[in-house]
């Protein structure tokens, strides 16, 4: 249920707001002058662009990392022992391809990290005392 109420806070927090505050662009953007509206003349050898990352739009925050860290942080308190780091372990791995293929500046991704952490960690805190209350509501009837 976290999961599916995830989805849109994300959106809500990353575009509704962040993204509205800070208007920083990509590094296409800010470091080779890419031009939207003369795309011919952007120079591709000024950087280290690899794929097909966006050169153009908003970088602040990336939305891969608030889902990656979210997902971490909502897988947290539900896997077993060591098998709670594999979740961020794909989410550090996810933070450093998104800047290796020069699709964000390494604050877009600590940024990301820390809103999908934030929403996350709220929803599991929300979650916890739903159930918990709906638990108290209905004691087990096996219980003496």
């Amino acid at each position: 249920a976290a999961l599916i109420v995830f989805v849109p806070l994300k959106l809500l927090v990353e575009k509704g707001v962040v993204k509205q505050l800070v208007e920083r662009e990509r590094p296409g953007t800010t470091i080779c002058g890419y031009d939207i509206d003369d795309p011919s003349a952007f120079d591709p050898d000024c950087a280290n662009f690899r794929g097909d990352v966006p050169l153009d739009g908003l970088s602040f925050v990336s939305g891969h990392a608030i889902i990656a860290w979210g997902v971490a942080a909502l897988l947290w308190p539900v896997l077993p022992g060591r098998w709670r780091w594999l979740p961020v372990v794909i989410a550090v791995l996810n933070a450093i391809a998104r800047v290796y293929l020069g699709a964000h500046n390494p604050l877009d991704v600590v940024g990301g990290g820390a809103i999908g952490v934030a929403i996350g960690a709220s929803l599991v805190l929300v979650v916890s005392a739903v159930s918990e209350r709906v638990v108290n509501r209905h004691p087990s009837t096996t219980a003496k």
